[in-house]
């Protein structure tokens, strides 16, 4: 079974990838509300993984 904060790092650096992709994907259409929503949300995650991560090393 995998430790609860390690399936949450997996879950969050794989949405990272998909909002950062996406995010991209958008300015380059034109959609740039839709891309800096997406970049708002990329941050956030990046946040997230730094506390998660934290929380790990910690116990």
């Amino acid at each position: 079974m995998v430790p609860t904060r390690t399936a949450r790092l997996w879950l969050a650096a794989v949405g990272l990838a998909l909002c950062v992709a996406s995010a991209l994907v958008s300015f380059r259409l034109g959609m740039t509300w839709a891309g800096v929503l997406l970049a708002v949300l990329s941050a956030t995650t990046v946040v997230n993984i730094g506390w998660v991560a934290y929380r790990r090393r910690r116990g």
